[in-house]
């Protein structure tokens, strides 16, 4: 198990050090978004992490969950993902463009409530990932929005 403070922090440092910042946080929003729903990494991620394993002999990712555990943090705010269970909200949604900008760019990993979709099902609630700091900058935005 890879311990996710200070192992955790200097590993995730050397790695976005070897690639570069923008894609070291394409890589973790991937991990935690596309992969988490696969139980994989793309492709494109398998490559990088074996040339950083090639350069760094010692690292033990070697498996998609020692990756997806190391980089279980939000890609914006770098803060660990923690687990909540929150209320499903049913229904379908107009996409705004200003909330999805800000929801992409500001708290991706806010997740105060799970979309169920269009129909009604027995479930009324559902497990998450969210940032604390996510959740920070959502509730600042939303005041922002109605002053």
């Amino acid at each position: 198990m890879i311990d996710q403070n200070d192992d955790g922090r200097r590993l995730r440092d050397a790695f976005a050090a070897f690639c570069g910042q923008d894609r070291y946080r394409s890589f973790v929003r991937e991990v935690n978004t596309t992969c988490r729903s696969k139980k994989r990494l793309l492709y494109w991620q398998e490559l990088l992490i074996e040339s950083f394993r090639a350069a760094h002999p010692d690292t033990d990712l070697s498996t998609y969950e020692k990756v997806a555990q190391l980089f279980r943090i939000c890609h914006v705010h770098g803060g660990e993902l923690r687990s909540d269970i929150v209320p499903i909200i049913y229904g379908t949604f107009e996409p705004h463009a200003t909330y999805d900008d800000a929801r992409r760019t500001l708290f991706p990993f806010a997740n105060t409530a799970a979309h169920g979709g269009c129909v009604v099902e027995a479930a009324e609630t559902a497990a998450v990932d969210y940032c604390h700091a996510c959740r920070e900058a959502y509730t600042t935005w939303c005041t922002a929005q109605h002053t």
